[in-house]
């Protein structure tokens, strides 16, 4: 192997280590700590979330593409970020309906003191 190659490497190792890390940080700590600070307005953490993953997303695709350009899992892998794209979008388009700031109108729980 090249010097380049090991180089490249190591460097998409390290950012899928940092993928994978900022997953269970964020789930593990972030979550928690978000849910209790926010607790009237819970509802705010779904954007922090969405910012996050976002970001969190886009670290793991560039490490992918690093990691195996140039082989056939490539092809595979870009296919799958792609149906992953197209599900955010489909996921976005459905949360439009909840202004973004504002929190939805609580919905009220059935009486069920009768049954």
């Amino acid at each position: 192997m090249t010097a380049m190659l090991t180089l490249r490497r190591f460097l998409a190792l390290c950012a899928l280590l940092f993928w994978q890390g900022g997953f269970l940080f964020y789930s593990a700590v972030v979550i928690p700590i978000g849910l209790d600070v926010l607790r009237d307005e819970k509802f705010r953490q779904t954007w922090i979330t969405e910012r996050t993953t976002f970001v969190v997303q886009v670290t793991g695709g560039s490490a992918n593409t690093a990691y195996y350009v140039g082989s056939g899992a490539f092809a595979f892998l870009a296919a799958l970020a792609a149906a992953v794209g197209a599900a955010f979008r489909v996921v976005d388009r459905r949360l439009q309906g909840v202004e973004r700031g504002k929190a939805a109108e609580p919905v009220a729980a059935p009486d069920r003191r009768g049954m």
